[in-house]
């Protein structure tokens, strides 16, 4: 498919008639499905059916959530993520860590309210 600048982008062929696909000015063809919960990070068009478990998730003190810890709080396996934020974040507080778990889970909770 050309570009206004005259280059052969790649869109495959599942992707071509379909009312989702946008023109972005940087990453050239996106899927705009789901942009409100993307936001700036949007769907490439490679991604078929796929679907993460949990979008990235932060805090103020750069408390970063992996996947894991996300898991284990969705879980309800509290203590579980506590232990391995402290891994993760060598001089992090047992009281901070609990605090970064509930806050976390109160994010995901507002995400599966939101989601519904």
């Amino acid at each position: 498919m050309p570009d206004t600048s005259n280059h052969i982008l790649f869109v495959p062929e599942k992707c071509q008639t379909c009312t989702n696909l946008t023109r972005d000015s940087i990453r050239g063809y996106i899927c705009s499905e789901n942009i409100s919960t993307w936001r700036g990070f949007p769907r490439s068009l490679d991604w078929g059916d796929w679907r993460p478990t949990h979008l990235p998730m932060g805090i103020q003190q750069k408390i970063i959530a992996t996947d894991e810890v996300l898991n284990e709080i969705s879980a309800n396996r509290k203590a579980r993520a506590v232990a391995l934020l402290k891994n993760l974040y060598i001089n992090l507080s047992t009281a901070a860590a609990i605090q970064c778990v509930d806050i976390f889970a109160e994010r995901l909770k507002s995400r599966e309210t939101a989601s519904e």
